[in-house]
């Protein structure tokens, strides 16, 4: 659960000022402070998460989207390079057609 007051998202600036303040020595206790933010953890966890994600993206792990996409798009095997057959045969479904 998120507790009380919700989580907080943060953009890339707010990233980018934490991880030079980081870099320059601030501990995170003065990080917090600087962000109003009510623990440390909260720094601790922000820069963690960054580091998981740089690591990700060194090794070529592609981020996509996650849940169902929203109307209007079209996103097609092209897109992901998926190997699904395009006519979307399924054995189940299309038993007439082995006769």
């Amino acid at each position: 659960m998120s507790g009380k007051r919700g989580i907080k998202h943060f953009g890339e600036s707010i990233i980018k000022e934490v991880l030079q303040m980081k870099e320059s020595g601030m501990t995170n206790r003065e990080i917090a402070e600087h962000f109003n933010l009510r623990n440390t953890k909260a720094v601790k966890n922000l820069v963690s998460s960054h580091n998981r994600k740089q690591r990700s993206l060194e090794t070529g792990i592609v981020f996509r989207p996650k849940g169902r996409p929203r109307k209007g798009t079209s996103l097609t095997c092209e897109t992901f390079s998926c190997n699904v057959d395009p006519k979307g045969w399924n054995p189940g479904r299309n038993l007439s057609l082995l006769s």
